[in-house]
């Protein structure tokens, strides 16, 4: 399962901003004397962290693995804060639940034990290791006014920040996990589609029998009666009707329909996949020359699974549709990752949504409609789901020189058998 990693860069960027408020007012607006330089070094770390996580993962999900490595991240990175501000005697430890809330909404009972563990042990080392700070001398603000606001405060951002964030992750996951439901979906269909075909082939043969009997049978009933029985019309229709039915089981191997023989399971060479499902989509753009270069040391087999075949479709289908004189498939690979470059000379993705795609829908459908771009949103984010539960990771494009898009899919060998 991938996660969406937009929803982690802005709580963090959310919480880097609230830390760097808080060091600010208490130390300079309330008069604590706090390790500001420290402070803002801890926090620093956290932005690098954010700036890193921001380019890596913009276009692409994250595994829940990952998410729990950046979680884990926050966990410490705010203990760390919180001992150099005083340790539990620093109402803001509360916010070390926000990280395990979001966890909560998004990762394995394991992981969510994990950052409970790690918390807890946390607050424990800070009940005993900690930089205490120095309250300011009594006047209009006294120690105990400070720390009743202090928790007030810390209360209010927690339940806020949790409950927010925690909505927005669970409401990204309900979306994901509808899609998913699509993707089964149609891969059942795929696969009704394959034992459709394959019972018509096995009818197809089993009936060749029969029908041949039969119309031996009914030939010599011809011979017997004449043409001048009554019988002779009943028949000829009796023989005209099996030639027909032999035609028809003739045209199932001959002519099968194309969304069956689409999925034959023989495993085929990559780049002859590649051939076939382009040849089947070439027709949507008559104009365009398609390209396929093949750069592979040596042939890279792979099943003929609905997954992978209905991946690479929608692909390939849109770099077809949106070409205006060519498009590219290059293969080629090194020792661990075999690389699917789709290219083509169109307009490429727009700005404004090539960092959502292969995201869940996230405004309203009605806008996207409006774009036009709804549907094919919806068909990558599918693609983009199958292809990472084979294994594999795709990152979206425009080529600087053509203005063309470009799809990368980085597929892992040992996940393609």
């Amino acid at each position: 399962m991938t996660i969406r990693s937009k929803t982690l860069v802005t709580a963090r960027w959310v919480a880097i901003a609230g830390q760097t408020l808080a060091i600010t007012i208490a130390h300079y607006g309330m008069g604590l004397t706090l390790p500001v330089a420290a402070c803002l070094m801890t926090v620093g770390v956290s932005i690098l962290l954010n700036i890193y996580a921001t380019l890596r993962d913009r276009k692409t999900g994250i595994s829940t693995s990952l998410a729990c490595t950046y979680l884990s991240f926050d966990i410490v990175q705010m203990s760390l804060l919180l001992f150099l501000t005083g340790g539990l005697a620093n109402p803001f430890y509360m916010l070390l639940l926000c990280p395990v809330a979001i966890g909560a909404t998004m990762l394995s009972l394991r992981q969510i034990i994990f950052l409970i563990f790690l918390s807890v042990f946390d607050i424990v080392l800070l009940a005993h290791f900690f930089v205490p700070f120095t309250l300011p001398p009594a006047g209009a603000n006294s120690p105990h006014n400070l720390i009743l606001m202090g928790h007030f405060i810390a209360f209010s951002m927690t339940a806020i920040f949790a409950a927010f964030f925690g909505w927005r992750a669970s409401s990204e996951n309900r979306a994901i996990q509808k899609a998913h439901e699509t993707i089964k979906a149609i891969i059942a269909q795929k696969k009704h589609l394959n034992s459709l075909g394959a019972q018509a082939a096995a009818a197809a043969h089993e009936l060749g029998s029969p029908l041949s009997t039969i119309a031996v049978a009914a030939g010599e009933l011809s011979r017997d009666a004449g043409r001048n029985s009554p019988l002779a019309d009943d028949i000829d229709l009796i023989i005209s009707q099996v030639d027909r039915c032999k035609r028809i089981l003739q045209k199932f191997g001959e002519t099968p329909d194309a969304e069956t023989t689409e999925y034959i399971l023989a495993p085929l060479p990559l780049t002859n996949l590649i051939e076939e499902i382009a040849d089947n989509f070439g027709h949507e753009n008559p104009g365009v020359t398609i390209e396929i270069e093949d750069h592979l040391i040596d042939p890279v087999i792979v099943p003929q699974k609905p997954e992978i075949v209905h991946s690479l479709g929608v692909y390939i289908q849109n770099a077809i549709q949106r070409a205006d004189g060519y498009v590219r498939i290059t293969c080629s690979e090194n020792k661990d990752m075999v690389l699917i470059k789709i290219q083509d000379d169109g307009e490429g993705f727009d700005p404004e949504i090539i960092s959502l795609l292969g995201q869940p829908l996230s405004q309203p459908l009605k806008e996207y409609k409006e774009q036009g771009v709804a549907h094919k949103r919806l068909g990558i984010f599918i693609a983009q789901n199958l292809l990472e539960e084979l294994g594999a990771r795709t990152v979206y494009s425009n080529d600087l020189n053509t203005g063309g898009a470009i799809v990368a899919i980085h597929w892992a060998k040992d996940k393609m058998k």
